[in-house]
């Protein structure tokens, strides 16, 4: 197993209209219960196409 860590900044967009042909959307404010720093093992997919990303 390798660890990844990815980091992303930028400001919150608030103006989303969904794409069209869009696979999987991913958004971090719906990630809940977690604090700074802590491992995120399942992202729900916000698309409605069940894309969800799980730590295997």
């Amino acid at each position: 197993k390798t660890d990844t860590t990815i980091t992303l900044s930028g400001s919150a967009y608030t103006d989303f209209t969904m794409p069209s042909g869009l696979v999987l959307w991913h958004d971090a404010q719906e990630i809940t219960g977690k604090s700074d720093g802590d491992t995120v093992t399942s992202w729900a997919d916000e698309s409605g196409n069940g894309w969800t990303l799980s730590e295997a």
